[in-house]
């Protein structure tokens, strides 16, 4: 199944040491930090039914706040979905929403990755909070 991408931000607090994040930074330019609902909107309408829409890419997804807004519009507009994530960024409201999405549209969900922190310390700009630990159980 032909998949796309998107990454929701350019820059990535998690410092992740295995990304090549830092090296493509600065191929965006500075003019934009998040991708925008209405331009996530525009570009979505565009693709295939189809394509599977992969939350993804060089950034974590909730870092941008409108990623619940996104998940919500690309769900309920019948595309199939694969959302890798630490939950980095995701408010409370968010986790439980994001949830409910997943389960009302459990066919269109075809992967849901978790990204954890390791022993090691590669996801460098992780910091643990009972809103982390709230939004994982």
């Amino acid at each position: 199944m032909p998949s796309l991408e998107f990454t929701l931000m350019v820059g990535c607090p998690l410092k992740c040491t295995f990304c090549p994040e830092d090296t493509l930074r600065g191929l965006y330019g500075k003019n934009t930090k998040y991708f925008s609902l209405d331009d996530f909107r525009t570009v979505l309408a565009k693709v295939p039914k189809h394509v599977r829409i992969d939350f993804s890419g060089m950034a974590e997804p909730w870092a941008n706040p409108d990623a619940t807004a996104m998940l919500r519009h690309t769900l309920e507009s019948g595309y199939n979905m694969a959302i890798y994530t630490t939950l980095y960024g995701m408010e409370p409201e968010d986790g439980q929403t994001v949830a409910g999405l997943i389960r009302d549209h459990a066919a269109q969900v075809e992967v849901v990755c978790l990204h954890l922190p390791d022993r090691n310390g590669n996801m460098r700009g992780w910091k643990y909070s009972p809103v982390y630990e709230a939004n994982l159980i």
